[in-house]
């Protein structure tokens, strides 16, 4: 099932969505929005779209479209996103969401409200290398997490960039600062004590900024810039060893992750892959209810099930089923589920909503493998090989529910 998505604006950050979009079955942008009806048109023309529209209004009126990427200035997002989802659309903003702890509070309100998802853009969470890092720290390769490292800067000299401005939320802290902060909350959870300083333009706006944030037993330094050369690292430094990605924040051309010990370096390669992409993709998932049950082999007894994220494996009916956690998908969560015969069964679900009406929503991308994991590759929609080999899990339409791989029938 491919669905269908609207964009609010013609902003330049949309050629990188829109290029995900081509690449995928599974969706299609179809409309373009813009507060100039002979933008929209020349626009929808240039990107081969089928519909423009010259308001915000009028393309979140459109019936057939299912899901909103918001690409409006900073300053916009908050505005835009709730009147998406008041208007019965589901929502991927453009990062950051806001500067506002009060006005995010009040948009995941509108969206449990009106059951729709809403999704931070920050499109790097989606790469395979970030399943891979959480992976390696998890697995004490580093030992135990002490230091965060993390850095994103690049010269913007237009005084018209709207990243330069105040009116629009500017500032290298919120263009892309905010990475080095999502990265560190990633690996480390809340922190508990912050602080910055930073250098302003004659606008006002932070075009260089260093912070520290301190978090239970972890402390992260970070630093962004408007006016530096490009940079973007992120290094997690535990007492035994560390991991260090040389390009986290986009990571589509040569990902790799490096280990550091006393014995030595070791590179760890990844395929390339378009975040843009399975950001779409796996946000796609939204609207589809569906549990997942693995039934185990005779020959393997369930012993104990744990999970990391706050979510749950759990025995029905005979079956293990890997459901909940990843509050609104904000985290990729991993459902770790231990079997007999010391096999571990491993399931990493991005794309995720939380419980509704008492029914899970659909997990995607659902990987693993029997023995010795070392990676978790996101396959998205498609079930372990291990299990049933290129079958895809069924995707029901909202008001109706589908258990493993049973057609989808409406709810009762």
């Amino acid at each position: 099932m491919t669905v269908a998505w609207g964009i609010l604006s013609t902003a330049r950050i949309n050629e990188l969505v829109l290029a995900g979009a081509r690449r995928s079955d599974r969706v299609q942008i179809v409309a373009v929005g813009s507060r100039d009806r002979v933008r929209a048109e020349a626009y929808a023309r240039e990107q081969g779209l089928e519909r423009a529209y010259g308001s915000y209004e009028e393309l979140l009126e459109d019936p057939d479209v299912q899901a909103v990427y918001v690409s409006l200035p900073n300053s916009f997002h908050t505005e835009w996103s709730i009147r998406a989802l008041e208007a019965g659309k589901h929502v991927l903003c453009e990062k950051p969401f806001t500067r506002h702890p009060e006005e995010a509070e009040q948009a995941f309100a509108v969206a449990e409200r009106q059951e729709r998802r809403l999704m931070e853009a920050f499109m790097w969470r989606h790469n395979p290398q970030v399943s891979r890092l959480q992976e390696l720290i998890a697995d004490g390769v580093i030992g135990e997490l002490k230091l965060i490292r993390a850095a994103f800067s690049f010269t913007a000299d237009d005084p018209r960039d709207i990243r330069l401005l105040t009116e629009t939320d500017g500032g290298s802290l919120m263009d892309v600062g905010c990475y080095c902060v999502n990265g560190a909350r990633l690996l480390a959870g809340e922190p508990e004590v912050v602080y910055g300083e930073k250098v302003t333009n004659e606008a006002g706006v932070d075009v260089r900024f260093a912070g520290t944030m301190r978090f239970a037993g972890v402390l992260c330094q970070f630093d962004s810039g408007l006016d530096l050369p490009e940079r973007d690292e992120l290094q997690a430094i535990g007492d035994r060893g560390s991991l260090f990605l040389s390009d986290p924040w986009h990571g589509w051309v040569a990902p790799r992750i490096e280990v550091r010990t006393d014995s030595g370096t070791e590179e760890i390669a990844l395929e390339p892959t378009d975040p843009y992409q399975l950001e779409l993709e796996n946000t796609s998932g939204i609207g589809y209810i569906n549990t997942f049950n693995w039934v185990p082999p005779p020959n393997m007894t369930i012993t104990a099930i744990t999970s990391s994220d706050g979510g749950h494996c759990s025995l029905q009916d005979g079956a293990l089923a890997c459901v909940g956690g990843g509050k609104n998908g904000i985290a990729p969560p991993k459902c770790t589920c231990l079997a007999g015969g010391h096999m571990t069964v491993n399931f990493t679900a991005i794309g995720n909503s939380p419980i509704y009406n008492g029914q899970y929503w659909t997990y995607y991308g659902i990987v693993g493998s029997w023995t010795h994991i070392t990676s978790m590759t996101p396959v998205p929609y498609h079930i372990p090989s291990f299990l049933t080999p290129g079958v895809d899990l069924p995707i029901c339409k909202p008001g109706q529910q589908s258990t493993g791989l049973a057609p989808c029938t409406n709810n009762p």
